[in-house]
């Protein structure tokens, strides 16, 4: 299970797996855009999200728990050419991508 919890106008998260299966999200213009392949995505309050799907975000807070196998995340943070890449070591991970993008990550292993 991955948990990401994210303030920003603008970001992008994304979780690559073996098999270039990879999830990935995007937040912009006030919607949420949630890019599944192979993952299972659950957002608080929906249910479990597959394939391409946008849902309003209002900018705030955001948890998803991610379920997959070995990982690494890569975080894109308001446009900037700043990313910073965390690999799956079993541990909390906290992204700072620029002075007012804060991410963190825990990551576990699981079975797919």
């Amino acid at each position: 299970m991955t948990t990401v919890f994210c303030r920003a106008d603008s970001f992008c998260v994304r979780l690559l797996r073996k098999g270039n299966n990879f999830l990935q999200l995007t937040c912009g213009g006030g919607m949420l855009t949630l890019d599944r392949r192979n993952c299972e995505v659950a957002i608080e309050g929906e249910e479990p999200l597959q394939g391409v799907r946008s849902i309003p975000f209002d900018g705030g807070v955001l948890e998803a728990e991610i379920l997959l196998d070995e990982c690494c995340a890569e975080v894109f943070a308001g446009g900037s050419a700043m990313s910073m890449l965390a690999y799956n070591d079993g541990d909390g991970i906290t992204f700072c991508a620029d002075g007012t993008v804060r991410l963190w990550v825990t990551l576990w292993d699981v079975e797919v």
